[in-house]
Parts: C-alpha cells; sequence; structure tokens
C-alpha cells in the first residue's frame, strides 16, 4: 500500500510553498511522484503508469491499489498536472474531486481509465490531447458543470456513458472516423456516451470530410 512520505518542497510547478496539513500530501503512487500544493494544484510526476485504483467494486479490476492516495485530500484539489512521461490517468484516480477546475494531460498520456473523473462536477472543460487513444467507461460521468471537451485525433474508443450527465454545449471532435464505443457487461449501462446530454443544444464539430460518417453514425 502506497506511504505519504514527507517532502520539504512540492515542486518546481507549484507558486506556494504547502500548508502543514498538505505537506504530508506527498508520495509516491506506482512508478510515479505526486505533490498536492497550497494552491489546490496536484501535480502527478515521474515515468510510467498510474495504478487503477478501487473506490468501489468493479469485476473486471483488481482490488489493488484501493483508494489514490490524495483520496484524503480530495476536496482540496482545484487542479491537476498530469506531467509528461506518465503513460495513462488509472480508475477512479481523480473521481469525486468536486472542486476540481482544471486539468492539464501531458501528450505522453494514451488512456484515460474508468471512471476516472466521475462527478468532478466543477470541472468545466478538458482537452484530451492527440496521443490519448481511448477514453474509458463513465470517465467523465456526472461532470455537471462540463461544457466543451476537445477529443483528439487519436482517440480511437470512447467508453459507454463517458460524458454521461454532462452539461455540453460543444464538442469537437478531431478523429476522422466516429469512434467505437466500448461497451461493459453492466446492464444498466447504455451503449451512448453521451447519455442525458442535451444534445439539441450541443454543438459538435468534426473535420469537414467525416460530416457524412458522423451523420451516419450510430451514437
Amino acid at each position: 500500500m502506497t506511504k505519504f512520505l514527507i517532502f520539504l518542497f512540492c515542486g518546481m510547478l507549484c507558486t506556494a510553498s504547502c500548508t502543514e496539513k498538505l505537506k504530508s500530501a506527498s508520495g509516491t503512487t506506482g512508478t510515479l511522484s505526486c505533490a498536492l500544493c497550497a494552491d489546490g494544484t496536484l501535480t502527478i510526476s515521474g515515468k510510467g503508469e498510474m495504478p487503477d485504483y478501487i473506490l468501489r467494486y468493479h469485476p473486471d479490476v483488481e482490488p489493488s491499489p484501493s483508494f489514490p492516495p490524495w483520496f484524503e485530500y480530495q476536496d482540496d484539489i482545484r487542479g491537476v498536472i498530469i506531467g509528461d512521461d506518465v503513460s495513462n490517468v488509472g480508475s477512479y484516480a481523480f473521481s469525486g474531486c468536486v472542486n476540481m477546475i482544471s486539468v492539464s494531460i501531458s501528450k505522453s498520456v494514451t488512456t484515460i481509465g474508468y471512471r476516472a473523473f466521475q462527478n468532478c462536477s466543477s470541472l468545466t472543460n478538458i482537452n484530451i490531447p492527440n496521443f490519448v487513444t481511448n477514453i474509458g467507461v463513465l470517465a467523465f460521468g456526472s461532470c455537471t458543470s462540463l461544457t466543451s471537451v476537445i477529443i483528439g485525433s487519436s482517440v480511437t474508443t470512447i467508453g459507454d456513458e463517458a460524458f454521461r450527465g454532462c452539461s455540453l454545449t460543444e464538442i469537437v471532435n478531431y478523429h476522422e472516423k466516429p469512434q467505437v464505443i466500448i461497451v461493459e457487461t453492466f446492464k444498466e449501462l447504455s451503449s451512448n456516451p453521451f447519455i442525458s446530454v442535451d444534445v439539441d443544444n450541443c454543438v459538435l464539430l468534426v473535420p469537414a470530410n467525416s460530416v457524412e460518417a458522423y451523420c451516419s453514425a450510430n451514437v
């Protein structure tokens, strides 16, 4: 189980020194380092994979390493920076960070995991960079303030209900073909990444030569 270490500083990306409370929110997760500073910025750095975490039972994910190491401080998180050389965003990594308003995902990330940002109800926009290939099931589910999303050109699969219940008014999708929808074997899932989104008030922008393909897609 991950143990937090107390550091004397939170890293160059943090402009404010850590408070006494947040000093203990620095440590390791898998092969990566994490540091939460007094301004509410959580920085994930290092090289390699972020583990998949467990906040509730899920039959397809091993129950280790359990909760993310910053779980105790999730209400303090205002922004997340996922650094260069981090290859993925783990399942449940930032689920329930209700005060998080910004996310910066580096170009090294290829996968956004299951429920990774679910219930981040203060997040208003997200830019998924071009090197991401997969957006997981319910990855941004119930991000009720999320109005704008940019989906990079390399995203080939989007998980079921990935944007469930979001307040999307604009989706910019750079992939030339409609993405494959990944469906898990749960009866409550809908085979629609955008269920409960008001599609009548949401604009979808796609490459000009892809309009016909998107118009004829199932979702």
